[in-house]
């Protein structure tokens, strides 16, 4: 069983969950963090890692599961309800990541009141993001990028994303 850590880390998930980035380690915003410093080849943070995250981080990795994976804080579960009766719809979610993941459709209905939502816009406390791929940004000292790194993240990226805080 997962325990929680001290370790904070990032999750930079893009928006689409299905995006998987041409050459990420290739690409010119990975290049021109290591010639800045901030990261080395291996994405061990550099000396100037404080320009992605404020304070810095410990390593830049990728993860690339190989399929579709629900990234987050998995610790403790995820609590989320319906929008429109509020009843409790954690079951539900599990079902409806699991069909996703086999490659099934990824709407969430309520057994209750039958109001749907598609998979990606689903509302979870811990947040979770659904994807094929991410940067994971390891034992970060804030909890969001700089305004320069979401552009660089972006760039490696090559897409909008989304930010989820995993602990461990």
């Amino acid at each position: 069983m997962p325990r929680p850590h001290h370790r904070l880390n990032l999750y930079a998930v893009p928006a689409d969950p299905d995006h998987v980035p041409p050459d990420p380690k290739g690409s010119l915003a990975w290049e021109e963090m290591v010639h800045q410093g901030i990261i080395c080849d291996s994405g061990v943070a550099g000396p100037q890692a404080h320009l992605l995250v404020p304070g810095g981080f410990g390593r830049l990795r990728i993860d690339a599961p190989g399929g579709r994976t629900v990234f987050a804080n998995r610790i403790g579960g995820f609590s989320v309800s319906c929008v429109s009766c509020g009843v409790g719809l954690a079951r539900q979610l599990s079902d409806t990541i699991t069909r996703w993941r086999g490659g099934g459709a990824g709407r969430l209905e309520c057994p209750k009141c039958g109001a749907a939502t598609e998979l990606p816009n689903v509302e979870t406390r811990p947040e979770i993001a659904l994807g094929s791929f991410a940067l994971e940004v390891r034992d970060v000292q804030s909890l969001d990028l700089t305004e320069a790194g979401t552009e660089m993240v972006r760039g490696i990226l090559c897409a909008d994303f989304r930010l989820v805080l995993s602990r461990g």
